[in-house]
């Protein structure tokens, strides 16, 4: 009886060891009576612990939207004992009791999270009629997912970068079934609906997404076709206090962009989109192919140029000129993207160097391109204070002013000298433009009348004759 006792309360090999020291004290014929007793013994613990209270068979799982179905069947066995209860235990978390004296059970476990494996304890507990109080039966173990359900949509949309290839964005996770999202794809659309062909990005791909977790999104992007000159600014980094960042790219320079977020669920469900514009840096823009100027009348000039066609940077267009008799530069600032400009209230018969200069819209500055040429002719005006300075017997000195009008269009001057005496005249021409000359070869005290005129550089322009009269000395 002891040493029964005593291989109760311990484990096989503990039994076995107390086994041996009992047989050392005891005779042989004492000890196979006491081995046969133990044997007896065993045998009955044996028939104990196998015997069956009922058991669960055939455990199943339906997933459900947020829920997940259990169902099984139950075998009873010793009906000593009697089925109170199913105890249930989701997650290894919280339990539930459910009665289901049935042959079938079915019972719903609810409130569980979308797109997730969930696992599942069921263990029948028995009332013990014998012995008083409960008895647990054979536990049974399943796990089953519960059903995709669309995520929200991700907030808090922002541009943290812009550079002349890329922009990256970061936004927080949905706040409805965020463990949902799963895969990541990227459809470069315009505002006009027209969609390229779909790519689904990974880690791998050359696209330059960088995620912080596992989670994914559907980007879309396109140009803001209506607004493809612009302004930008720089958008401080707050650090990254946001669930996910991503680099969207390859992008096209100097454009500015508008970006779908949306979440994607397992089953490809997707949420409504948050969206936000954003634009590419700058590049240094290439400058105008060529230059043209072209005279169109005496006052102006019309320039016309070749813009590159695959450069996106072209934000406005800087066009400068000055005549060769100033160092002043006047600039103006042109948007108009037809390639003409024609620049007014100019000097007439003046050579202008004329340049242009591509901007971006954030400031940078091409090479400049320059050409020159020379406005057209005009009429000059007539000479001011036509006055004979000195009177010798056959000679006589005029002085005049240049024209106020036009004097940049002067080439020389036409001198006329009119002996009214005797009704004979002779002209000259000055081809510099001195303003005093003397008019040798007259005759003594006779009367004149000397005329003079501008004339311009091709001569098909002249003014009017300005006249004084004069009359040489005696002697």
């Amino acid at each position: 009886v002891h040493l029964i006792l005593a291989i109760e309360g311990h484990s096989q090999q503990a039994a076995t060891l107390i086994l041996k020291e009992q047989l050392h004290k005891i005779s042989l014929g004492e000890a196979v009576i006491c081995t046969m007793k133990i044997f007896l013994y065993l045998a009955a613990v044996a028939l104990c612990s196998a015997q069956d209270f009922g058991h669960i068979e055939n455990l199943q799982v339906t997933s459900g939207d947020g829920s997940i179905t259990l169902e099984w069947d139950f075998v009873a066995g010793d009906p000593t004992y009697k089925l109170h209860k199913y105890t249930i235990l989701t997650d290894n978390d919280f339990s539930t009791d459910l009665r289901c004296p049935a042959a079938h059970c079915t019972t719903i476990i609810d409130y569980l999270d979308a797109c997730k494996e969930h696992t599942f304890d069921v263990t029948p507990v028995f009332d013990d009629t014998v012995n008083g109080g409960s008895v647990n039966g054979d536990t049974s173990s399943i796990s089953g997912f519960t059903n995709d359900l669309p995520p929200s949509s991700p907030s808090n949309l922002r541009v943290l970068s812009e550079d002349d290839s890329g922009t990256t964005l970061q936004w927080d996770a949905p706040t409805k079934n965020p463990i949902c999202v799963q895969s990541y794809k990227r459809r470069p659309q315009t505002l006009t609906g027209t969609t390229s062909n779909t790519d689904k990005l990974t880690d791998k791909h050359t696209g330059k997404v960088r995620w912080m977790t596992s989670h994914s999104y559907s980007i879309t992007y396109g140009e803001v076709e209506s607004r493809r000159r612009f302004s930008y600014h720089q958008v401080e980094d707050f650090g990254d206090d946001y669930d996910h960042h991503a680099n969207i790219g390859p992008l096209e320079p100097c454009t500015e962009y508008l970006i779908n977020i949306t979440s994607i669920g397992k089953k490809g469900q997707e949420s409504v989109s948050i969206s936000k514009q954003a634009a590419t840096n700058d590049t240094e823009p290439l400058p105008p192919k060529y230059v043209v100027v072209d005279t169109t009348s005496e006052d102006s000039i019309e320039v016309s140029w070749a813009e590159n066609e695959a450069d996106r940077c072209i934000g406005f267009y800087i066009i400068c000129w000055n005549d060769d008799q100033s160092a002043v530069e006047t600039c103006v600032n042109v948007t108009d993207t037809s390639g003409k400009y024609t620049i007014t209230d100019l000097l007439a018969c003046t050579h202008y160097d004329v340049s242009i200069t591509v901007v971006t819209p954030g400031g940078i500055h091409s090479e400049t391109v320059r050409n020159f040429t020379n406005t057209g002719e005009a009429a000059p005006g007539h000479v001011e204070g036509l006055s004979v300075v000195e009177v010798h017997p056959t000679s006589l000195k005029v002085y005049f002013e240049e024209p106020n009008s036009n004097p940049q269009c002067v080439a020389g001057y036409d001198i006329m000298e009119i002996d009214l005496d005797h009704n004979a005249h002779t002209t000259r021409r000055l081809n510099d433009k001195y303003r005093l000359d003397t008019i040798t070869g007259l005759e003594p005290c006779t009367d004149y009348e000397i005329k003079v005129r501008a004339f311009s550089k091709t001569g098909q322009y002249v003014s009017d004759w300005q006249v004084v009269d004069q009359k040489t000395s005696c002697e």
